[in-house]
C-alpha cells in the first residue's frame, strides 16, 4: 500500500513522540538535572533535538525536560595534588574513561575520580560537605575528667569500739554506793561512778591512823591509799576513765565485787562510726582514706563531712554486701548511736577520658566510637569503656584527648558508608567507558 505525502509525514510525528516518550522512560534519572554547582550554562537544548536552543530551563514542545549546555572553561579540572583514577559521567555512577573530556551520551563534561587519600582516617567513610550541612550530625571532643557516679548507701551510726572503756575496783568488796549515776549519763574523766566497801581498804585506811606519828612512814601509807584509791574513811573511789556516757551499769549496790571486775562501761562520742553496705559489685571503688559525704533526717539542711576508714571483709551470703566504715568527728555529740544516715561515697575517683554515652556505639562484639577527621572523613574506631554515670562514659583506651568525635547522627554516616560501599562496588565490576 502506497502513502502519500502527508501520511508519511504524519507517521513521521508519530514515531518522533513515541521515540521521545520511549526515551523519557528508559532514562528518568537523566530527564531532569539539576545544574552543576559553580558551571556557567550556556544555554538549554531539547535531548532529542541538541540543535535547538533554549534560553532556560523547562520542557520541550516534545515533551522533553530541557537539559543544560555548560561552558566548558567551566569543567571540573583534576586536582594537581591528588591522583586521578578514572573520570565518571555524573549521570551514569558506574562509567568509566581513560581521560577527561564529555559524555557520549548525555554530552555532559566528565568528573574526575580520585584515588584515596593516603593521610585519610583508615577505613574512613567521606561525606560530601552539602550533605553534612543540613546533617544532624553533632560533634564533641574527647576530655578529661571525673565521672560523677558517687555510690548512694544507707548507713547507721555506731558506737567507735575504740572509744569504749570500763570503770573497774581495783580491790575485793561490796558496792556501797552508785552516786546517782545511771544508763546514759554523760560523765567526765576522773569523776566517781561508784564506791566500794573492802576489809582490805580498811586495814590500808587503819595503818595510815598508825603512822601518823610518823611522818615517813605516814607519806608511804598516803601514796598506798592513793595508789588503790582508798579514802581514809576505808571506802574505795570507782572514777571514770573517760569522758562520755555511761552504756552499761554492770552492779548495783551491794552487790559483791572482785578485783579487776567492771562497773560500768563508758563511751566516748567525739567521734563515731556511720556504717553501709556496699554491694559486692562496688566494693572496688570505695578505699580507705576516701572523703564521704552524709546527710541525716534528723539534721535538715546539713551536710557532714567523713572518710572511711576499712571496708570490712565480711560478706552477706544474702544480701551480697559489705560493711563500709565511715569515721565521723562528733564534737557537739549531734550524731547519736541509731540514727540513720545517707552516704555519699567514691567521689574521689581518678581522672580518665570522657565522652558522652550516646557517642558510644556497642555491636555486641565491639564498642566503638566515629571519629571526625579533615574534608568530611569519618571512621570507626574501637574504644575500652570504663564506668559510665551521668550521660558519661570513661574511654580506658583508644582515644586521645582533644579528639573530635561524632555524638549523634551515626546513622547517616552508616548510611553514607553503605551507600559508598555498593557505588565501589559498582565501579569494580563495570567495564572502561560503558555504562553499568
Amino acid at each position: 500500500m502506497k502513502m502519500n505525502k502527508k501520511q508519511i509525514a504524519a507517521a513521521a510525528a508519530v514515531l518522533t513522540v513515541v521515540a521521545g516518550i520511549s526515551a523519557w522512560k528508559l532514562y528518568p534519572a537523566y530527564a531532569s538535572p539539576a545544574p552543576e554547582s559553580g558551571r556557567k550554562v550556556l544555554y538549554w537544548y531539547d535531548p532529542m533535538d541538541p540543535a535547538t536552543h533554549f534560553d532556560q530551563g523547562g520542557t520541550s514542545p516534545m515533551g522533553m525536560k530541557l537539559l543544560p549546555k555548560y561552558d566548558d572553561a567551566s569543567a571540573p579540572k583534576a586536582n594537581s595534588a591528588r591522583k586521578v583514577m578514572y573520570w565518571t559521567d555524573p549521570m551514569q555512577p558506574g562509567s568509566r574513561y581513560d581521560k577527561p573530556g564529555k559524555s557520549p551520551l548525555m554530552d555532559m563534561a566528565l568528573v574526575p575520580v580520585y584515588a584515596p587519600d593516603t593521610s585519610a582516617l583508615p577505613g574512613a567513610v567521606t561525606v560530601p560537605a552539602d550533605t553534612l550541612k543540613h546533617s544532624a550530625i553533632r560533634y564533641v571532643e574527647a576530655k578529661t575528667g571525673v565521672l560523677s557516679d558517687a555510690l548512694t548507701v544507707v548507713g547507721t551510726v555506731k558506737v567507735d569500739e575504740r572509744r569504749v572503756s570500763s570503770a573497774i575496783s581495783r580491790v575485793g568488796g561490796w558496792v556501797s554506793a552508785l552516786p546517782g549515776h545511771a544508763t546514759f549519763d554523760s560523765v567526765s574523766a576522773g569523776a566517781t561512778v561508784a564506791t566500794v566497801t573492802s576489809p582490805d581498804a580498811r586495814q590500808m585506811a587503819a595503818e595510815y591512823d598508825i603512822a601518823k606519828s610518823d611522818p615517813q612512814l605516814r607519806a608511804a601509807v598516803q601514796q598506798k591509799l592513793s595508789t588503790w584509791g582508798v579514802s581514809r574513811s576505808g571506802g574505795v573511789a570507782v572514777t571514770a576513765p573517760q569522758s562520755g556516757f555511761i552504756s552499761e551499769v554492770l552492779v548495783h549496790p551491794g552487790a559483791k565485787v572482785d578485783p579487776g571486775q567492771p562497773i560500768m562501761t563508758i563511751v566516748n562520742l567525739d567521734r563515731v562510726w556511720v556504717v553501709g553496705e556496699l554491694l559486692e559489685n562496688d566494693a572496688n571503688r570505695v578505699k580507705p582514706g576516701d572523703a564521704v559525704s552524709m546527710t541525716l533526717p534528723s539534721l535538715p539542711g546539713q551536710t557532714l563531712q567523713g572518710k572511711v576508714e576499712s571496708v570490712l571483709p565480711q560478706l552477706s551470703a544474702d544480701s551480697r554486701t559489705l560493711p563500709v566504715r565511715v569515721s565521723v568527728a562528733n564534737p557537739r555529740h549531734l550524731l547519736r548511736p541509731g540514727m540513720l544516715a545517707s552516704l555519699s561515697l567514691g567521689a574521689n575517683a581518678v581522672p580518665h577520658l570522657l565522652i558522652p554515652s550516646e557517642a558510644v556505639i556497642r555491636s555486641g562484639r565491639r564498642t566503638l566510637v566515629v571519629l571526625a577527621g579533615d574534608d568530611g572523613q569519618f571512621a570507626p574506631v574501637p574504644v575500652v569503656t570504663g564506668r559510665e554515670a551521668g550521660g558519661q562514659v570513661e574511654i580506658l583506651s583508644g582515644l586521645k584527648a582533644g579528639q573530635r568525635i561524632v555524638a549523634s547522627g551515626q546513622f547517616l554516616l552508616d548510611s553514607e558508608s553503605n551507600l559508598q560501599h555498593g557505588l565501589e562496588t559498582l565501579q569494580s565490576s563495570a567495564p572502561t567507558g560503558a555504562r553499568p
